[in-house]
Formats: structure tokens, sequence, C-alpha cells
């Protein structure tokens, strides 16, 4: 397997662009140093050139991945060189520059010596196999190592951000916990307080056992999000759902963040205080919208810019980078959350303007 991938050929494509550019360029050194005349021994030989160096790019890569039989070896280098040599001695200028070297008097024309002159020839051509296939295995080590690299550095992400996850869903059981005494000890039915407050937190825990904590079904967290109604049962939040609930994946747990955030800091002292925790799907996204009276202890927080929502912001920024909108202001006495998130993370996802 390993030994496939490393000897992963190129695509056709860049093999044409190869075998052309190298033909063009013989060419045209053939016309300039020999005349145009030289133009159609160069087309002639262009099939053996490209054949002998595919033959032995093929031969190269069969040795390295399953070895070669002897007999099969002989046999196609028998079956090219009776081909080839004719073609040789009829049209290819003797002597080469190799016979010039190992022959004194390469004029003579004997037998050995057309014979270095034909494997120079054909060495001229075969290495240049030998170098493809190398290329290709240069790359293919490359391209390997870089996506070794990236899986790692995902991987390495990927765990970081469900660790800042895990820390954030503790902090946030944690947060409602301290609550949980007193809505309880005030409630008419102190058991479904602490039931819920029970169901929830369990359900946390078994969420950040999961191998994938990086999204929860729309369904579910619309359950979490009515057992955060009965452990607040004091703060009157006119919750507003679609009719059909969608069978997407969301942010987890962020409905519960955004109900808690809105009932720890909002003012629901009078009978008619207008909070709303608003959740609408519109296309590729979903949109919450939250508004609520600022209790008086907030007043100094908010005016300080701390709302409670720093690291609900970082962890959707690693999970949705661009792609979401989280606007909040104050209007009047009143504190305003607007989250627009993408649902489809299979498709491109854009970012939505409110």
């Amino acid at each position: 397997m390993l030994q496939t991938k490393l000897l992963k050929p190129f695509p056709f494509w860049i093999h044409l662009l190869i075998c052309s550019t190298y033909i063009v360029v013989i060419a045209v050194i053939n016309v300039v140093r020999y005349g145009w005349q030289h133009l159609g021994l160069v087309i002639y030989l262009i099939p053996v050139m490209v054949g002998i160096t595919y033959l032995n790019r093929y031969l190269f890569k069969v040795t390295l991945t399953r070895g070669i039989h002897r007999r099969r070896l002989l046999s196609w280098l028998a079956c090219f060189v009776l081909l080839m040599v004719p073609a040789y001695i009829h049209l290819y200028v003797f002597p080469n520059s190799l016979t010039r070297i190992l022959v004194k008097d390469p004029s003579a024309h004997r037998f050995y010596e057309y014979l270095i002159d034909f494997f120079a020839f054909y060495f001229n051509f075969a290495i240049k196999g030998v170098l493809l296939v190398l290329a290709e295995l240069i790359i293919n080590l490359v391209s390997s190592g870089v996506r070794r690299m990236r899986k790692k550095r995902l991987k390495r992400k990927k765990e970081k951000f469900q660790k800042g996850l895990r820390e954030w869903l503790n902090h946030l059981v944690g947060n409602i916990a301290q609550n949980v005494v007193c809505n309880s000890a005030a409630c008419p039915n102190p058991t479904e307080v602490s039931v819920s407050y029970t169901k929830l937190s369990a359900r946390v825990a078994q969420w950040s056992l999961a191998d994938d904590l990086s999204v929860c079904p729309l369904e579910e967290e619309i359950d979490h999000l009515r057992l955060m109604s009965k452990i607040y049962w004091k703060c009157t939040i006119g919750i507003e759902l679609p009719e059909s609930i969608p069978q997407i994946d969301i942010f987890p747990f962020v409905l519960v963040s955004l109900y808690k955030n809105m009932c720890k800091h909002g003012d629901f002292a009078g009978d008619c205080t207008g909070a709303r925790f608003v959740l609408r799907p519109e296309g590729d996204c979903l949109k919450i919208h939250t508004e609520n009276l600022i209790a008086d202890a907030s007043v100094w927080t908010f005016g300080e810019g701390k709302t409670g929502l720093r690291s609900l912001k970082r962890l959707l920024k690693e999970k949705y980078r661009d792609t979401y909108t989280l606007r909040y202001f104050e209007q009047e006495d009143r504190f305003v959350l607007e989250l627009i998130i993408p649902i489809n993370l299979k498709n491109k996802l854009i970012a939505y303007d409110l």
C-alpha cells in the first residue's frame, strides 16, 4: 500500500506536457544545428525516444514494487532492440560522443563500436525514464509529508477545541448549579427543578465523553432549553420556536448558554418584562434572537463590556471561523443579542448579514 502511494504516477496531462516540451526542445535544437531537413528524422525517432523512456520507467517501477522476472525483462528488451536497431543504424549519426571517448579510431566501424554507440543512444533515453520515476517518488514523498503534517495539525487543533469545549461545558453546568438550590427552595415544585438539573448535567457529562463534541441535533438542544426553563422557573421568558423542528445539527448547548446568560443578567421582577428567546431557521442558517431587561446588578458589568459571552465567542470563532454572526447591544434598558450560525457544514459556508 505504501509503495503504491509513493509510486503514484503523475496525471496524464503532466506526462503529456513533459513529453511535448522535450520533443519541441529536441526538434528546435536539431533544426538549428542541422537545418529543416533534419526535422523528418526527429519526427521518425519520436516514438523510439518516448518508447525507450516509458519502457524503462515501467520496468523500474515494476522492479521497485514487486520485482521483475528475468525472462520477461529479456523478452521486453529483445523485442524493443530488434525494432530499434534498424532505425538507429540507418538514421542516427555515427559515432556519438561516447564512442569517441572509448574508441581511438571510430571510423573503422567495427561491430563493438556500433554496440557502444547503440547502448549510449539507448541509455540516453532509458535514464530519463528512471529520472521520471524518481521525480514521481520525490513529489509523492513531499506530498505525503505535507498531508501527514496537515493531519497532525488538524488533529491537535481539534483536540484543543474539544478540550476548550469541555471546560466551557463544565463551567456552564457549574454556573447553573449555583442557582439550583435557591430556585428549588422558592419553587412550588422543587423536585421538578432538581430533576431538570440532574437531567441536564447528565446530558452534558454524556456529551463530554463523545468523540465529536462539535455539533448536537437541534431537537436535543430544544429539549435542553425546556429543561432550562424549568430550572429558572422564576424567569418569565417567552420562547418562540418554529412550528416544525428541522433535522439539523448546531453548536452544542449554545441555546442553554444564551438562556442562562439572560436569566443571570436579566431583570424579571415585573409581571411584563417582555423577555424573548426566538429561534428561527432561515435558509442555510439558524437565527437566534434574545432580548431582556438588564438587572440593576448587571448594569455596571455591561457598561465595562463584560457580557458573559467571551468563551462562547471564542469557541464559535474556532468552529465557524468567519461564517457566523454574533451581535449584541443595549437598547435603552434592554440587552439584545442576535446570533446567526450556519447549519450545513458540508457545503461552502458563507457569512450572513443581519
